[in-house]
């Protein structure tokens, strides 16, 4: 059922996936997966309503498992719904098979998603404590930086490659970056980048 649901969503045959969400359900009524699993391709279909009911009928069941709790913040966070992102992520922090860093790490992006800019701030600030040298963390939180503060952003992209010259997403957002500069010696880099 998990192949033939993940086929479906990948070649874009929605109301395949929604019937196999279904059917799963059916088979597993009181999992709170089950439930968010179809929610989450009912949102995708249009079918708010529906899909927020069985989100609450999920949230009732208390689920406990970690899969259930990034569903429910996955789902808030498409329906940009930041009062249930805060609760998913109070959840979600204290949860045993969640290490800190990895929590700051979800949060951060989470709170980017929302738009809560010095939230997201502190988080990618204690995910970084925790991983200085994590070059994929450090690419996200220059993606994050661009928008407002394109220089230090650089900076960060820059330092990544001085330590990982081969990172390939670091190279291509660098030089995406660069391609955007009104500067013959920036469009050089570019290119030697790529």
């Amino acid at each position: 059922l998990d192949l033939a649901w993940s086929s479906a969503v990948r070649q874009d045959r929605s109301q395949l996936a929604i019937r196999l969400a279904r059917r799963n359900l059916e088979r597993h009524p009181d999992e709170p997966s089950a439930r968010i699993w179809l929610a989450q391709m009912l949102l995708l279909n249009g079918q708010r309503d529906e899909a927020d009911s069985l989100m609450e009928q999920a949230m009732a069941g208390e689920p406990q498992d970690l899969v259930s709790w990034t569903g429910l913040l996955a789902y808030a966070l498409r329906s940009s719904d930041a009062e249930q992102v805060e609760v998913c992520l109070e959840r979600l922090k204290t949860h045993r098979d969640l290490v800190e860093s990895e929590y700051h790490r979800l949060a951060a992006q989470a709170y980017q998603q929302i738009g809560d800019r010095q939230r997201a701030d502190e988080h990618f600030s204690a995910a970084l404590q925790d991983t200085p040298d994590d070059p994929d963390l450090r690419v996200r939180y220059a993606t994050y930086l661009h928008p407002f503060d394109p220089s230090r952003a650089e900076d960060e992209l820059r330092d990544v490659l001085s330590k990982a010259p081969s990172h390939a997403q670091a190279r291509r957002t660098l030089a995406t970056w660069l391609y955007g500069q009104d500067d013959e010696r920036a469009q050089r880099e570019a290119q030697e980048l790529l």
